[in-house]
């Protein structure tokens, strides 16, 4: 029997992701589906209805931090690099902080650092995530890769658009041919949580003139059928230059921008807090698996969905309600709008964000 289901690239954010990571991901997605009570998942598992494709690029980071007798050490190695002020002090920041708090830097922040830092660790990723998508597609019948999706978050919306951008221009593995660039393919819907590429693009690669938007008269190249960006309007990580790729790509009809706000859990920024809201994962299926929900079963979800869970909130991390969670969510959205006045660098209020973050309870 034929293999009909459609593949999905998953692509992960910062932090550690051995092997397996998705497993979390996929999990939290069928138990979305399933409490959401659409009749197709009472039955059916997404892990065995989509054909999942993890991309790890964590190893990368793995093999380079492996080089290193002294993470404090490389650290102060790049504060004494001459860079642009916009990345100089960021990096000061980094190794100020690493001074009491090394395994927060190597966990969480360094890895955004390198990627947006080091031009051959970057180019190292980008054809390493390059050479792991391609070699899927090249294991695909015509028909399969004409259902190619690709989901990512947090950081892996940067890598996926520099990837893609790449393959979808040859840029990539010396200039040398996959079959793969914008002339041949292209993948049915992208779709990025928690989109940083804005704050982290750099002079060379500008996201208004990335592959990585629909195909239309403008870009009749673009890489993809359709583009949806989903962004939560209490995560610190999107504040800073929030993506708004309708207006951006001078398509708001393939384009599907949908901003959300509820309070579920305190780690608003997870995939699956994102995954949880109704307008995120229905337009998600319905791009993946079209007509496994009904226009009935998405209005009622709608209706039911809860703009906050209070109680699932205090087991998450001890809170004693919603109000302190909102309370720690707008100290750093205030830190974030006090540093950007003060002339900070994105780079370097991300970073500070991410420590603030994680210190108050809140991944």
């Amino acid at each position: 029997m034929s293999d009909n289901r459609p593949v999905v690239f998953l692509i992960h954010g910062m932090g550690v992701h051995k092997a397996g990571w998705e497993v979390s991901w996929i999990d939290s997605m069928q138990e979305t589906l399933k409490n959401s009570g659409y009749t197709y998942f009472q039955t059916n598992n997404i892990k065995n209805t989509v054909d999942f494709c993890p991309i790890n690029y964590d190893s990368i980071f793995v093999d380079l931090l492996g080089g290193w007798s002294n993470t404090a050490t490389k650290v102060m190695e790049l504060k004494g690099m001459k860079m642009a002020g916009e990345l100089s002090d960021a990096v000061n920041w980094a190794a100020d902080i690493n001074k009491s708090d090394s395994s927060f830097i190597r966990d969480s922040v360094l890895d955004v650092l390198l990627w947006r830092l080091g031009h051959v660790t970057r180019n190292d990723i980008i054809n390493e995530v390059a050479t792991q998508i391609t070699e899927k597609l090249l294991t695909l019948t015509p028909q399969r890769r004409s259902n190619c999706h690709v989901i990512s978050h947090s950081l892996g919306t940067s890598v996926i658009d520099r990837v893609l951008d790449a393959i979808a221009t040859n840029e990539w593995q010396n200039g040398a041919p996959s079959g793969f660039d914008s002339k041949k393919f292209r993948f049915n819907s992208v779709h990025t949580l928690a989109n940083v590429s804005l704050i982290l693009e750099t002079k060379e690669h500008q996201i208004a003139q990335s592959m990585v938007r629909p195909a239309n008269t403008q870009q009749p190249l673009g890489y993809t059928q359709v583009f949806c960006n989903y962004k939560h309007k209490l995560d610190p990580f999107t504040l800073l230059k929030p993506l708004n790729a309708g207006e951006l790509f001078n398509e708001k009809e393939l384009c599907n921008d949908i901003a959300i706000s509820h309070i579920h859990d305190a780690n608003v920024h997870a995939f699956s807090h994102y995954f949880k809201h109704p307008s995120v994962h229905q337009s998600i299926v319905n791009n993946l698996l079209p007509a496994t929900v009904s226009y009935i079963e998405r209005m009622s979800a709608k209706a039911a969905f809860k703009h906050t869970n209070i109680v699932q909130t205090i087991n998450s991390v001890g809170l004693t309600d919603e109000a302190k969670v909102l309370q720690e969510l707008t100290l750093i959205n205030e830190m974030i709008e006090s540093e950007i006045a003060e002339g900070s660098s994105l780079l370097k209020v991300l970073l500070s964000a991410i420590y603030l973050y994680e210190k108050g309870n809140l991944k």
